[in-house]
């Protein structure tokens, strides 16, 4: 019955209103020969599902009683006083939003202050949890216990909205303490969130989707997002699980952070630009340490090498090493940046002072290692 709805026009072509219940169905289905009149061009499908309540109450409702007992028991169902909550969000926003924009804040705080229409309570704990990490509020929760709340809401099938859920595993999976496995965490949480992201067909292009100009942005951040973390976990030893040659989504640019109501940092938009292209680079990177020398293999280093050579001479002027208003986010970069360089070096690629350039060939100077 699903899909008889879908081969109506004025179901097919309607607007995408609940971002987060797309069918996705890419050109191996047999599905776009129903319903397009020119099956060779028809592009990636995104189409809405029905509607689907999101009243927590509903949720509930739906749920076996030993798991509501549970979430309860665990403090999942309910909130921090306002002011620590208030501390968690701004916390996010300002030191993890950089690096994970995956969060539209403009609709997150209208949400946030309308009762009648509260967030999403798992995305609410996920980023408790990862504002945990870098708040400095006096009454200020342990991050264990978000990361117990958010992975119990998320394992009890809390949450349908998929858009939601994804951003909520990447949450989850920033967060790290000593007694675990931090690498391996981090890579199973990204994991879920890169499968979830790819069966709603967050990695194809949605220039031809009837979603909003707003959810578009959204969606390539999130995407950009996720293969900014494979790879960097990948620097360190995990396996690479996204596949560039299976995605068509279009470059991440300035255009991306556009905010209604909360105007995007100059910096931070030009750190996260930055950072994915230095791990389409890692890309390379590692593609050159997993494979057998050959004639092919040495074009790509020297390719490589140019790359890297390129993307730091055109870091803009606010990131660079150089700058005066050195800041956190410089230093996160060009650590990444150093790490890769590390990883290029031990792969046997042809001595780095043939480029003659002494820049590269210095490691990065910490600004905190004279104070």
């Amino acid at each position: 019955n699903l899909y008889v709805q879908f081969m109506k026009p004025d179901v097919r072509h309607a607007p995408i209103n609940e971002p987060g219940r797309v069918a996705y169905l890419g050109e191996s289905s047999n599905f776009p020969l129903l319903v397009d009149d020119d099956p060779s061009a028809a592009e990636v499908l995104h189409y809405q599902l029905p509607e689907n309540s999101t009243d927590s109450r509903v949720k509930l409702a739906k749920m076996d009683k030993p798991e509501i007992k549970m979430l309860r028991q665990i403090g999942a169902l309910s909130l921090p006083p306002w002011r620590l909550c208030d501390d968690l969000v701004e916390s996010y926003f300002n030191w993890v939003g950089p690096v994970l924009p995956i969060i539209n804040r403009t609709q997150f705080m209208r949400q946030y202050r309308d009762p009648s229409n509260p967030p999403s309570l798992l995305l609410l704990q996920s980023i408790f949890l990862a504002g945990s990490r870098v708040c400095k509020s006096p009454v200020a929760i342990p991050g264990a216990t978000f990361y117990r709340r958010a992975k119990a809401l998320y394992d009890t099938g809390y949450e349908d909205n998929r858009i939601i859920a994804v951003q909520a595993l990447i949450l989850i999976g920033w967060y790290w303490e000593k007694s675990q496995d931090d690498v391996k965490a981090a890579f199973y949480w990204n994991g879920l969130a890169t499968t979830i992201a790819q069966g709603s067909g967050l990695h194809r292009s949605t220039r031809r989707s009837p979603l909003s100009n707003t959810d578009k942005r959204l969606w390539k951040r999130i995407w950009w997002t996720l293969f900014a973390r494979d790879r960097s976990l990948a620097l360190i030893g995990q396996l690479i699980q996204i596949n560039t040659d299976d995605s068509d989504v279009e470059m991440v640019c300035e255009d991306d952070f556009v905010d209604e109501e909360y105007p995007s940092d100059p910096v931070h938009v030009q750190f996260f630009l930055q950072y994915v292209r230095l791990c389409l680079m890692m890309s390379d990177v590692l593609q050159l340490w997993n494979s057998a020398p050959s004639k092919v293999r040495s074009h790509k280093e020297v390719a490589t090498r140019m790359a890297v050579v390129d993307w730091l001479e055109k870091c803009p002027k606010e990131l660079g090493r150089e700058d005066p208003r050195y800041n956190l986010w410089s230093f996160f970069l060009h650590c990444s940046y150093n790490a890769m360089l590390f990883l290029l070096n031990r792969a046997g690629l042809q001595n780095l002072s043939t480029l003659n350039d002494s820049s590269i060939r210095q490691p990065f100077k910490n600004p905190l290692s004279s104070s």
